[in-house]
């Protein structure tokens, strides 16, 4: 009784811990960017002090921190994985000794003599053909892939932010591009309606120009809606509240930056070797390969040792017992049928993956070039326009033209810059795909922006 209380003792013990949606709601709403806990996640992450803080403006290699530590599903992934890792434990342990009492009576015991039997036995399991050791090996395998399985969570909250930073960029450029041409359309419609008033031009000339105006009107308040609802999407790609940001300021300097030719051959083989989907794959193959070992090892007959005692009437009686399984019925050819199509299926999946990626590396290759050759063609032709407007301008403070060409070649440029722009963010996209399809970042030098028409009073 002594030694059952004593193990007892050590035994873990149960602590219920409910959730309460209003708890976590209450953890959520109280989120900010410049947090004491923001502070320490982005400098635990980056090793170095950030100052100011908060920054003056958030770049996503400051941001990614902060979307990687307030990231549900990486807190998934990695309770997951912790789990997992808890099987290396549990295959680690040494089975239980078993231990019994069985006490009898001897109901026709001479007189004088005790009628009472009692008998001890312990009981020791020995593992056999390394089944334990396979075990143990399988389990090493499934962490090490649920722990690829967290390294390729993070990427994806990663890939997820960037995009969602590229949509708020790309809204506050049509934003601010619109207004522009709107000012200009204006004034174009109130130039040509005074020239129709006095008769000089018919009345669609002036009803056209009306309605161009009333269209970008329509395109500006449609840009105003996106950079809010992009605006929110970054709250919700960075796991905080849209409140938190409100008086943050964001750098975009990464998407100005000009496109780099396509990764070589090797950087392409290296993603189809490092990948943490396809690194997983390989784990979960090895897993299968040990647990089939384990199946033929179990084949194999199990022993269990141990000392017994037996107190029989006044006498004192030890044995040793030896036991051992008999495979007489079946030896195991189920489970290692089983087995072996696992495995069959684990290399199966490692070949869908494998395609997979080589798929979407090709296609992200594909449109990442044509998406680079069709800016820059169009930063070529907004150039031009921008040129020409400058041009036009001199000629009207010279007085050589009036101001319908004027508004009229700035109305080109802007329409320029608005294709550049759209052809930007297309060619900003398509290196989100290859970055993601490569899951390793690819970094340019810094570039000059596109010379836009000046604005005028």
């Amino acid at each position: 009784m002594l030694l059952i209380i004593a193990v007892l003792a050590g035994c873990a013990t149960f602590h219920n811990r409910p959730l309460a949606p209003g708890n976590t709601l209450a953890t959520f709403d109280a989120r900010r960017l410049d947090s004491a806990e923001t502070r320490h996640a982005v400098e635990a992450s980056l090793r170095h002090s950030v100052a100011p803080w908060p920054p003056r403006r958030w770049t996503l290699a400051l941001l990614t921190p902060v979307a990687l530590h307030y990231s549900a599903v990486l807190a998934a992934a990695e309770a997951h994985a912790r789990a997992v890792n808890a099987g290396i434990q549990i295959a680690s342990e040494y089975p239980n000794p078993q231990f019994s009492f069985a006490p009898g009576y001897n109901t026709s015991s001479p007189a004088g003599e005790s009628p009472w039997i009692f008998d001890y036995a312990l009981s020791f399991p020995i593992p056999t053909a390394g089944r334990r050791a396979a075990a143990i090996r399988q389990a090493q395998a499934l962490s090490t892939a649920a722990d690829f399985d967290v390294a390729g969570t993070a990427w994806q909250v990663r890939n997820r932010l960037r995009s969602r930073l590229l949509d708020l960029y790309a809204a506050g450029q049509q934003v601010a591009l619109l207004r522009q041409q709107a000012a200009d359309q204006r004034e174009t419609s109130n130039l040509l309606q005074a020239r129709y008033v006095s008769g000089e031009i018919s009345a669609p000339a002036w009803l056209e120009a009306r309605s161009a105006y009333q269209a970008i009107q329509y395109a500006l308040v449609s840009a105003k809606t996106r950079a809010t609802t992009a605006r929110d999407a970054l709250a919700a790609a960075l796991g905080v509240p849209a409140a938190a940001l409100q008086g943050m300021h964001f750098a975009f300097n990464g998407f100005t930056r000009p496109l780099g030719v396509a990764p070589k051959i090797a950087v392409q083989r290296n993603a189809l070797l490092n990948r943490a989907d396809i690194l997983a794959a390989l784990a979960r193959y090895a897993a299968s390969q040990y647990a089939l070992q384990r199946e033929i090892a179990r084949q194999y007959p199990s022993l269990q040792i141990g000392p017994g005692f037996r107190w029989d009437q006044g006498q004192d009686k030890w044995s040793l017992g030896i036991g051992i399984s008999l495979p007489i019925f079946n030896h195991n050819q189920g489970a290692v049928a089983a087995a072996e199509a696992r495995r069959r299926e684990a290399a199966a999946q490692f070949e869908v993956v494998q395609n997979r990626v080589i798929a979407r590396v090709t296609r992200a290759m594909a449109a990442y070039r044509g998406a680079r050759d069709s800016l820059s063609l169009a930063t070529q032709a907004a150039d031009s326009a921008a040129q020409a407007a400058q041009a036009v301008t001199a000629q009207f403070k010279a007085g050589e033209t009036d101001a319908l060409a004027l508004f009229f070649a700035r109305q080109t440029a802007l329409r320029s810059a608005l294709a550049h722009l759209n052809a930007l963010i297309r060619a900003q996209t398509a290196l989100t795909r290859l970055e993601n399809a490569l899951q390793q970042p690819l970094n340019g030098t810094h570039a000059p922006r596109v010379a836009l028409p000046k604005e005028h009073s």
